[in-house]
């Protein structure tokens, strides 16, 4: 009869464990990223600013042709409301001009995340048939919960071509 004979074990190698050793490192210290030295989460806010884009919305409901910019705050503490500054450019990369700059525009945060707030009414008049690139821009201001402000400023990474040109503002001619 032939007697039972276990297989010898393996070796356990190296790397295996300090691939472990690593992983468990990050899980560990993955959340400490976002906490300072008191343990206190360090606040962080960006914009996201969409494409320009041509606005369905606006023709279909209010019969206007306009060019249209959406902005979000995104924090990772919650804010009071977002300031901003937004404007939209023409050109290309190399060479662009201020097509249009807005008023100063407030939102505060709706709904139960008080981390985000939303613009979505930043529109202006276009002429509709002539195409034209153009960037979405905004900088301004976070105001935290804890009282502090946090600068912000974004833009929409690409210009986009819309079938509509800003309409020039109306008034005298400049060469009367």
């Amino acid at each position: 009869m032939e007697s039972f004979q276990p297989k010898p074990e393996k070796p356990v190698k190296k790397k295996s464990k300090l691939r472990a050793k690593i992983v468990l490192a990050g899980l560990v210290l993955s959340p400490l990223a976002w906490l300072g030295l008191n343990g206190k989460v360090e606040p962080y806010c960006t914009l996201n600013v969409e494409r320009v884009h041509y606005s369905t919305y606006l023709k279909e409901y209010k019969d206007i042709d306009a060019i249209k910019l959406n902005i979000k705050s995104i924090c990772n503490v919650p804010q009071v409301y977002t300031e901003i500054s937004p404007s939209i450019l023409e050109g290309n990369t190399n060479k662009h001009v201020i097509a249009h700059k807005f008023e100063t525009q407030i939102s505060k945060p709706v709904g139960t995340n008080r981390n985000w707030a939303k613009f979505e009414d930043i529109f202006i008049d276009c002429k509709l048939g002539a195409k034209t690139n153009y960037l979405g821009h905004a900088s301004g201001t976070v105001r935290l919960t804890s009282g502090k402000d946090f600068p912000v400023s974004g833009d929409s990474g690409t210009y986009n071509l819309v079938n509509c040109r800003i309409k020039p503002p109306a008034g005298p001619s400049p060469n009367k």
